[in-house]
């Protein structure tokens, strides 16, 4: 489990490049914690919260650059795959867009288009990594024969079929309860709300 932090053949259960992720993946995620909550208070709540993104944009933008340094290091392929596919840049460059977005809207008088462009970063960061590793799901340190693709991982054609059947209705109640949810708690939250409403 514990080996020399370094990434190998003979990887232990963190090296580096996990830190550097599961930190970029914390001050991401803090980032966009902030934005949602400047969206949805005022006050003073909703000018610290500004504040703490402001800052807070700058570990993303490092951590960004850090992870988008070391990713090629570790998965030589992910270059591979976005450059041989014509949109593949777009994708890296949704995030970019998301990630000056941010930055730029903070200032809003709702808040709401920062936090856009923050959903707009992480939409962006997901899909350059699963477009960028396709079609491997666990790559194999020791042989590359012995990763786990979308190809052999996969169940049975039937199964998927059945999968696939179930899915549809229960996205759509999975949308319809979100919006109903949205609607409901839509518009900032004010203190006086709050005590109306009973929150």
């Amino acid at each position: 489990m514990w080996t020399n932090f370094r990434v190998g053949r003979q990887v232990g259960i963190l090296d580096w490049f996990t830190i550097i992720i599961g930190l970029a993946t914390f001050v991401a995620m803090a980032e966009h914690g902030a934005l949602w909550v400047a969206m949805k208070t005022g006050g003073e709540l909703e000018i610290r919260c500004r504040r703490f993104a402001r800052l807070g944009w700058w570990a993303v933008l490092i951590f960004t650059a850090l992870v988008a340094a070391a990713s090629p290091l570790v998965q030589p392929h992910l270059l591979d795959r976005i450059s041989s596919e014509p949109g593949g840049y777009a994708l890296p460059g949704l995030a970019i867009a998301g990630l000056l977005g941010m930055r730029y809207f903070n200032a809003s008088a709702t808040g709401k288009q920062a936090f856009a462009f923050s959903c707009m970063y992480m939409a962006g960061i997901a899909a350059s990594v699963a477009f960028g590793i396709f079609p491997y799901l666990l790559p194999a340190t020791l042989n590359p024969s012995l990763s786990l693709t979308v190809y052999n991982s996969a169940a049975p054609p039937h199964s998927l079929e059945i999968g696939l059947a179930w899915f549809v209705p229960a996205m759509i109640l999975a949308v319809g309860y979100l919006l109903v949810a949205y609607r409901s708690f839509a518009g900032k939250v004010s203190a006086e709300r709050a005590t109306e409403e009973g929150y």
